[in-house]
């Protein structure tokens, strides 16, 4: 029909193209037979074809050795482009054009994770570096991918989604044939993946081919979203369906037809070569082949390739090749059809409705060729059309849940000998069970209350068998990284190499590090300095320039007691450090002995860990903040943190070395505030007496008094060249010089 409609307007043209059919049965090796019987025995000038990009890319290579164009209209892999095969024109839109709208749609929802699902042929293993490159551009993670064999079953087909159920992730992006696809969004529906919560978005290889698939296959894919090309309507596209429909109808009475996209590309592939083939040899007489030495008159075998003197000329005139399409504006850059549009559209009833546009120069759009779209708005901010989503909701999916198969989150608590204010690890071994208590526990089970959703877990004591503590709060973390662990509730600092392996919600809690002392200790940079087992602090003190000498380590605060008592010269220490909140607790239980100097180190708080990129840390460090925001947090502070003490309001600003040493050090301000003034009297009376002779000059009047003062004034501004001070000055300097 393309060829009837060209030569109807070309009329005038001197040449003609005749077409030789080949029917390749799907397979790449008669796709090979077939070209190269239509190379060495029917000498064709140009190949249209083969239909898939496997059989395309056996094919290219005949067409290269023997200089015949080989034009794809429906091989759209992009590895294809990569083989750069001069004789090769991919007409048909490639692949990699729609990962950019399609990462627009992810983006544009705010979605962190998605798993692609896909054809292990060349077309659906071309698309993914470019597609996960796309994701990862917008930081969207690809945590999994599932393959799915083009000659898979219906068993294999749920097989694969059922390991697709137990996963986090719940968008999905299809790239297959639109056969397979069909299958596979038959199977989703039948095992519930086709209900409220699922995203599943397709490349437009799928919903270019919607409207062939049966009432079933429409039913089953109900809510799923996508990218078609877009096709301008045209008077003359619709007069070639209206008359492809009716020579259709003639020859089968029975079976309706639909012009698809590639149906389009096929039709506007044979104008260009048309066109070429006029300009190339139209002006000209034929001549022949470059015959090789060939003893079958009829062969397919792979030596003695005939080379045509006609492939260099129509390289060239196919590589400008620039007409109105019956698909659209048709131009070729670097032998590729130009990208095109996408329509953004959503299944929804007999077939898709359109929420929306992409172009390469614009992005999402409500509308084309609009003066909307002049002021470019981001992909965040886009608004799309009415979209309804699997399960016929109007809801937005979250694009995540808990799997439910009665898998819990293993959540890792530390085992505490001491400050069990914060995690108390109870094991009642009569009833062989295990009770975890305390501030961060509860902080935890607060903000877990407010998610909306049920978020099934099981707490797990990090130790070892003998119930003692299993290593440090980094090993505890690291056992998340190592994916033994799904989260650690506890009195975890957020630290800046820890954020390298895992994540944090936002802190729950303060914890800059303190330094608690005796009250009448004398402190020296040569003192022991202690602190507690499994703390991130031994690193700080080490990276401060202590020596692992004059580090102690200690499990209790009565250990710490008992060595603070003692002291440097007793093997004892002068000074512990630790948390601030745990060093609160401390002063709590000995504030009559010791004081506190706060914030010697700066930290970011407490706060629950999960595994890097966790979908769950947006959502708990939501819950957090409105903990935090509120009364709950101080509901459990004094359940948990304002214990009862002999001391006067231990829990506020005041605990500072300050407000305890003004009690103790009053009579040590008092003989220093002492000496100052009898310092400062003492130099008042020498500098006037140097200085008298000012002051007993005649003059008796008060403007004479008063420049006598100014006199003494200036005398003290300058500089006394016989002091100690100036002398050792002017020696540095000279000595530098």
């Amino acid at each position: 029909m393309a060829l009837v409609d060209f030569y109807a307007t070309h009329a005038l043209y001197n040449t003609r193209l005749v077409l030789n059919t080949r029917h390749c049965r799907e397979n790449v090796v008669s796709a090979a037979g077939a070209a190269l019987d239509l190379i060495k025995n029917e000498r064709v000038k140009a190949i249209i074809g083969p239909v898939t990009s496997m059989q395309t890319s056996f094919v290219i290579n005949l067409g290269n050795q023997a200089h015949v164009p080989i034009i794809s209209f429906s091989a759209t892999s992009p590895s294809l482009t990569s083989l750069r095969i001069p004789y090769f024109f991919q007409f048909a839109q490639i692949d990699s054009y729609q990962v950019k709208a399609i990462s627009a749609i992810v983006k544009a929802f705010g979605w962190r994770q998605v798993v692609p699902i896909y054809i292990d042929t060349e077309y659906g293993e071309g698309i993914i570096p470019y597609l996960t490159d796309s994701l990862q551009e917008i930081d969207c993670r690809v945590p999994n991918r599932s393959v799915i064999s083009s000659s898979a079953t219906d068993g294999q087909i749920v097989q694969e989604l059922s390991k697709l159920m137990l996963m986090e992730t719940r968008i999905f992006i299809v790239h297959m044939t639109a056969n397979l696809s069909s299958r596979l969004f038959v199977k989703a529906k039948e095992i519930g993946m086709m209900r409220e919560g699922y995203v599943w978005i397709t490349t437009n290889g799928i919903l270019d081919r919607l409207q062939s698939q049966n009432s079933t296959v429409l039913n089953s894919m109900q809510g799923v979203l996508g990218v078609q090309t877009f096709v301008p309507p045209t008077l003359e596209l619709e007069a070639l369906k209206e008359r492809l429909n009716r020579q259709f109808h003639i020859d089968n009475l029975d079976i309706g037809a639909e012009l698809d996209v590639f149906g389009l590309w096929a039709y506007d592939a044979v104008f260009a070569l048309a066109m070429a083939i006029e300009q190339v040899i139209g002006p000209t007489t034929s001549y022949p082949f470059q015959e090789p030495n060939v003893t079958s008159s009829h062969s397919t075998d792979f030596e003695g390739f005939p080379v045509s003197p006609y492939g260099p000329e129509l390289c060239k005139t196919l590589s400008a090749a620039r007409f109105q399409g019956i698909a659209g504006h048709f131009s070729v850059v670097g032998r590729q059809r130009e990208s095109s549009k996408f329509r953004i559209v959503n299944v929804n009833g007999n077939g898709a409705r359109t929420v929306g546009f992409w172009t390469l120069k614009e992005g999402l759009v409500k509308r084309l060729n609009s003066s909307a779209n002049s002021s470019k708005l981001s992909s965040t901010k886009f608004k799309f059309g009415p979209i309804k989503w699997p399960g016929n909701s109007s809801s937005v999916p979250k694009g995540w849940e808990i799997p439910t198969n009665g898998k819990k989150l293993r959540i890792g608590v530390p085992v505490k000998v001491d400050f069990t204010e914060y995690v108390k690890v109870t094991i009642n071994h009569s009833a062989n069970t295990t009770d975890v208590t305390g501030f961060s526990v509860d902080v935890f089970k607060a903000a877990v209350e407010l998610l909306p959703y049920d978020l099934p877990y099981e707490l797990i004591p990090f130790e070892n068998s003998d119930g003692t503590c299993a290593g440090t709060y980094d090993e505890l973390c690291y056992q998340v990284y190592l994916g033994k662990l799904d989260a650690v509730v506890g009195d975890t600092t957020i630290r800046a190499y820890r954020s390298l392996y895992v994540d944090f919600t936002m802190p729950y809690s303060e914890s800059d590090v303190a330094m608690v002392v005796p009250v009448i200790d004398f402190k020296s940079k040569h003192d022991n300095v202690g602190y507690f087992k499994n703390s991130y602090v031994y690193d700080l003190l080490k990276q401060v320039g202590f020596n692992d000498s004059k580090l102690k380590a200690y499990e209790r605060m009565e250990e710490v007691d008992e060595a603070l008592s003692k002291g440097t010269a007793n093997d004892g220490i002068a000074a512990v450090v630790h948390g601030t909140p745990k060093m609160k607790l401390f002063l709590a239980k000995y504030c009559s002995k010791y004081t506190m100097i706060e914030a010697i180190f700066k930290t970011d708080g407490f706060a629950f860990v999960f595994p890097k990129r966790s979908l769950l840390v947006d959502d708990v460090s939501q819950a957090i903040l409105n903990i935090t925001g509120g009364e709950k947090i101080m509901e459990l502070e004094n359940k948990w943190l304002k214990k009862e003490s002999n001391c006067q309001d231990w829990s506020g600003t005041n605990i500072s070395s300050i407000s305890h040493g003004l009690g103790s050090f009053w009579v040590l301000f008092l003989i220093a505030g002492l000496a100052s003034i009898l310092a400062l009297i003492i130099f008042v009376a020498s500098f006037i007496h140097r200085h008298r002779q000012v002051l007993v000059q005649p003059g008796d009047s008060e403007a004479s008094t008063w420049r006598k003062i100014r006199a003494l004034f200036k005398i003290f501004n300058q500089k006394d060249l016989d002091s100690h001070t100036f002398k050792r000055s002017v020696k540095v300097r000279d000595a530098e010089l």
